[in-house]
């Protein structure tokens, strides 16, 4: 809780820009502290894996994290921003791997992460 607590403060001041963007950098770092921390108590926590990778600004780190959220549970925003990840350094078929694997997750979940309510029968 607190990890998103501090990501979703570290967002907003970002938004804001200008002057408060250290206070962005130094929020999304205690960010990342907060979400390692609940990783070593609870390694099991897939929103914990998921918002790691993407608060953490190490490439590896960041692919780690949303593989392990997807491996725990198939987590469609992981899958979302794995894609999205690898579409931001080129890699554009693994890009397209991880976009199938959400189509999928989608679809055998029947559209129950907030949206692909047109694949439900």
């Amino acid at each position: 809780d607190v990890g998103v607590e501090l990501y979703v403060k570290s967002r907003t001041a970002r938004e804001r820009g200008g002057e408060a963007y250290p206070e962005a950098a130094a929020l999304m770092g205690r960010a990342r502290q907060a979400l390692e921390r609940a990783l070593r108590t609870a390694p099991l926590c897939c929103p914990a894996w998921s918002l790691l990778g993407l608060v953490d600004e190490r490439p590896l780190v960041r692919q780690h994290c949303l593989v392990r959220a997807i491996q725990l549970e198939g987590d469609v925003p992981a899958w979302a921003n794995l894609g999205v990840l690898y579409a931001s350094k080129g890699r554009k078929e693994l890009a397209r791997e991880a976009y199938r694997g959400l189509q999928l997750v989608q679809v055998s979940q029947g559209g129950r992460e907030g949206g692909g309510g047109a694949w439900r029968v």
